[in-house]
């Protein structure tokens, strides 16, 4: 049957561009390409951000006063990502969430303390996949600038069951060191 004037054909699903994603989001070490985190789910949202520094300017005229520009600032992605080892722990055994949160931590920190090395005494350069996540670029390479985690489940012995990790990234140069992202 045909639709009526003005009425709207019927919905067969969503359009092809938002069926459920396929891939998911993945934020990894570039100078240790096995330390990686696979989200558990994919976040519902992503913030991206970026900050244009003006500064006012020693000089004011009859107008106003006039700002100058300082410089450019990189992007900054911001991403909630929730574990949950109680649900896909499987019946016999439930896994902690113990683990994700330690390679993030990981990425975070300096790589090898007390190292005479520049290069080591660093926290990882990173990257995050997520499909054509930024401007249709597949990878964002990165920096983590903060991990912050919050414990919502526990077993009966203290171990963390469930978590929501809020992760801020800050774009650096592409290209670092040669390195590419391992899958």
């Amino acid at each position: 049957p045909g639709t009526e004037r003005g009425a709207l054909p019927r919905s067969t699903g969503p359009p092809k561009d938002f069926q459920p994603a396929t891939e998911k989001l993945t934020i990894g070490s570039l100078d240790k390409p096995k330390l990686q985190v696979e989200a558990q789910y994919n976040p519902k949202e992503l913030e991206i951000s970026k900050t244009i520094p003006w500064t006012p300017h020693a000089k004011q005229n009859a107008d106003g006063l006039q700002m100058e520009f300082t410089g450019g600032k990189a992007r900054e992605l911001t991403v909630e990502l929730f574990f949950d080892g109680y649900e896909t722990g499987g019946i016999a055994g439930k896994v902690s969430v113990a683990d994700a949160i330690k390679n993030l931590n990981e990425m975070a920190s300096v790589r090898v303390p007390g190292s005479h090395s520049d290069e080591e005494r660093r926290p990882h350069h990173c990257f995050v996949m997520w499909g054509k996540l930024i401007q249709g670029n597949k990878t964002f390479q990165c920096v983590i600038t903060s991990v912050k985690t919050k414990y919502t489940m526990f077993k009966t012995d203290g171990t963390p069951m469930r978590a929501i990790c809020r992760v801020a990234l800050y774009a650096t140069t592409p290209g670092l060191e040669g390195n590419t992202p391992a899958r």
